[in-house]
């Protein structure tokens, strides 16, 4: 089985990564984090996480609606 950064679309073959995409046969693939991708992840989910636990506002969250656009509905 072949593995494939879900991120940089690294490939992994033998235990090691190698740039670009290869090109893939009838060979199943998976989709993995390589280590760098991995590391920067779970620095993005620590940063997620800090921020909910302190009650902040996510850029995902849609803006609240102005009252004005609420009398308008």
């Amino acid at each position: 089985m072949i593995s494939v950064c879900c991120e940089c679309k690294r490939t992994r073959l033998d235990g090691r990564w190698f740039g670009g995409r290869l090109p893939l046969n009838d060979e199943p693939v998976t989709h993995v984090y390589c280590p760098e991708c991995f590391q920067k992840m779970m620095l993005r989910i620590d940063r997620f996480g800090r921020r909910r636990a302190a009650g902040k506002r996510f850029a995902l969250e849609a803006p609240p609606v102005p009252a004005k656009a609420c009398a308008l509905l």
